[in-house]
């Protein structure tokens, strides 16, 4: 292809990235001029981004046309080495064009036909031996029938018909009286037929014997027809792979700008050729960079119509994300509409634009960054020390006198005890990719027992996990014992880490494994948390008293789901999002755990919810709950919910509101279905 025919086809390539740019922007106002819009209701105006971009060309210009010209005479930059791509078949500079594959292949090759193997028995025109094929099986089938149904049966029939003229003409010369003559001729005709007996004899023989011959040949043939499929199908398989070695190398010498996939339709020889007219094209990386940015802006707008209807809004959330973004979110847009869906509703008038942004910046973020709990892996129990570990008592500096406290280093591990309420705490430091890990164990000091100790910023965490819990709230440490114990800023994990190891502590590297890991798109995993196996996936579904729970959609997406054992959903009770300690206290649940603690972390509106559930399942007298409290609390609820309504507030979310009380009242027993339905039919 000529220069100006490239310049021709580069030209119909920018003029249709234009054109379709016009034709989207012109859908999304309907062909109405838009009116400007200011910034005081968050709001972008349309046609800006929020930040600082290169806007895309708008027409095709003279000094374009000159620079695409000069960009086809300089060479192709590798983007690891920074040096030009050099052509190994000229040794020069390979200019702005795809890298040719280091893979040679040729229509030639693909076409190259298998060696196959000859049958021993098939010639030619020519004499030479030749492969069978299917017609000369049909052939032997064909002789075979011929040879069992006219040479055999005839042959047989000739022997049975000698055989029975013999024995006739033995009983004529044997039974009956003959002149010397008729004895004469009769003993001729006997050695005459017994000639003949033995000549059928041997046809009949013959026939057997070429008919085994064929049957031999066509197996033979058939062998030999089977072995050539299988040559052929390995020859097949051998085209395919030198097809792939040269699309991989293709694709993987032009990294990042090619992605090459043979067509449903497309033969072996048509996709060759197609790449070989890719590898002798020149390769503009913006026009191409253009048009996959362009591609995922179309899909992500089409995404962003599940959330909302607006143009305008749908328009200003699209120009707010780089390419990067809009692509990782197209890419885990079902979690992010499943998100949004259960979080917000659709088409939500009370999120702004910076809302939504800020919302799908989040996700993303997690996405990119989840959140890993480690713990330490158990191991055999050590040989008992020669000297039992004995920890030193803290003394108060000014008056001289022994506190409640102990510390001591037992075993590569930091001891605290509080001899006051018999608590006490190992910890231990490790570092794994480079991170530094804080682990401590209440139990006793054996790896099994170890687990992480979280930042009091980490949401979701179980709080008995966090540093400053541990401190002040189960080992209750006064001031004394923190000045003594602690460094000034213990409340940093990093700090608290340089201290333990200042004091002797060496950092672990091996034996670490994940605990809990969560992030958008992810599966998680439980280890060591009393689950039969500590790998196993958890089960879609369990039983929950007399409930059925979905225990992976809670676990995986947060998300409270619970049906009748019948299957049918419970009246009043829809699928809520939940935080991560109602999970936690689900899930401890459901490896037969004590919750007393946790259920009393939980926020009121949840605290509510469980204690329904609870109730409902039929599990009240085996989980501790507070059902009276609860139902005193719902019932004044009620009555507020009630009260506004009677002064006059129609509104249909207060009536929503006092429908799901009702009905969390119903659950825990409080009001019967008769009542509950007469009570809401007054309004």
């Amino acid at each position: 292809m000529s220069l100006w025919k490239k310049l021709e086809f580069q030209n119909k390539v920018d003029n249709h990235i234009i054109k379709t740019l016009a034709d989207i922007s012109y859908e999304s106002t309907k062909g109405r001029r838009q009116k400007r819009l200011n910034t005081s209701n968050d709001m972008v105006e349309l046609g800006k981004l929020p930040f600082l971009e290169t806007p895309p060309p708008t027409q095709i210009t003279k000094d374009m046309i000159l620079d695409y010209q000069k960009s086809l005479e300089t060479p192709f930059i590798d983007p690891v080495t920074n040096k030009p791509f050099i052509d190994p078949a000229t040794g020069q500079p390979i200019l702005n064009r795809y890298v040719p594959a280091d893979f040679q292949l040729d229509i030639a090759d693909l076409k190259r036909p298998p060696t196959l193997e000859n049958d021993l028995h098939l010639k030619d025109a020519k004499g030479n031996p030749r492969p069978a094929k299917e017609k000369d099986v049909n052939n032997y089938d064909i002789a075979i029938k011929r040879l069992f149904s006219v040479t055999l049966n005839r042959s047989k029939i000739q022997y049975e018909q000698n055989l029975n003229l013999l024995n006739d003409l033995n009983i004529k010369l044997n039974t009956q009286p003959l002149t010397a003559a008729e004895k004469l001729k009769t003993e001729n005709d006997i050695k005459r037929i017994e000639g003949l007996v033995q000549k059928s004899k041997q046809d009949v023989d013959t026939a057997t014997q070429t008919i085994k011959d064929e049957i031999t040949k066509k197996e033979d043939a058939i062998r030999n027809i089977q072995a050539n499929k299988n040559i052929i199908t390995i020859h097949n398989l051998e085209i395919k792979k030198d097809l792939e070695k040269y699309r991989h190398s293709l694709q993987t010498v032009n990294k990042n700008r090619i992605s090459l996939v043979q067509q449903p339709n497309e033969t072996e020889e048509e996709f060759l050729l197609r790449m070989k007219d890719i590898e002798a094209e020149k390769f503009d990386m913006n026009i191409y960079e253009e048009k996959a940015k362009l591609n995922q802006i179309i899909i992500l707008k089409k995404n962003l119509r599940d959330l909302f209807n607006k143009n305008d809004l749908i328009e200003n959330i699209v120009k707010s994300f780089t390419g990067e973004q809009i692509f990782i979110i197209n890419k885990h847009f079902p979690e992010i509409r499943e998100y949004f869906l259960e979080t917000y509703g659709k088409n939500n008038t009370n999120l702004l634009l910076k809302d939504i942004i800020d919302i799908m910046i989040g996700i993303l973020e997690k996405i990119l960054n989840p959140q890993i709990e480690y713990e330490l892996e158990e191991e055999p129990p050590p040989p008992a020390p020669t000297t039992p570990f004995t920890p030193t008592t803290i003394k108060d500096a000014k008056t001289g006198t022994d506190t409640n406290y102990q510390v001591g280093l037992d075993n590569n591990a930091f001891y605290i005890g509080n001899d006051k309420n018999g608590n006490h705490v190992w910890f231990k430091t490790a570092e794994i990719n480079g991170k530094q890990l804080l682990l401590y164990s209440t139990g006793d000091n054996t790896r099994g027992n170890f687990t992480q100790v979280m930042k009091n910023d980490t949401t979701g965490t179980n709080p008995n996990d966090l540093l400053t819990n541990i401190i002040d709230k189960y080992l209750k440490l006064d001031a004394v014992a923190k000045k003594e114990i602690l460094p000034k800023n213990y409340t940093k994990l990093n700090t608290f880490i340089s201290h333990l190891e200042a004091n002797g502590l060496k950092p672990l590297k091996e034996g670490i494994k994940i605990k809990k890991e969560t992030g958008f798109g992810k599966k998680v995993k439980r280890y060591g948390a009393g689950l039969k196996d500590p790998e196993e996936e958890l089960p879609e579904y369990t039983e929950f008293g007399n409930l059925i729970i979905m225990l992976r959609k809670l676990y995986y997406k947060n998300i409270l789901s619970l049906k009748m054992k019948s299957g049918h959903k419970i009246e009043g009770l829809k699928n809520a999002k939940v935080s991560n300690l109602f999970v936690d206290i689900i899930m401890d649940m459901y490896n037969n755990k004590n919750v007393s603690s946790l259920m009393k972390n939980l926020k009121t509106d949840e605290k509510h919810l469980m204690d329904s559930i609870i109730y409902y399942a039929g599990l009240h007298k085996k989980i501790p709950t507070d059902i009276s409290e609860t139902i005193a609390t719902l019932k004044n609820k009620y009555k507020l919910i009630e009260g506004e309504i009677t002064a006059g507030n129609n509104a249909y979310e207060l009536k929503k509101q006092l429908k799901d009380v009702l009905m969390q009242l119903y659950h825990l027993g409080a009001i019967s279905v008769p009542a509950l339905n007469k009570y809401l039919k007054q309004f």
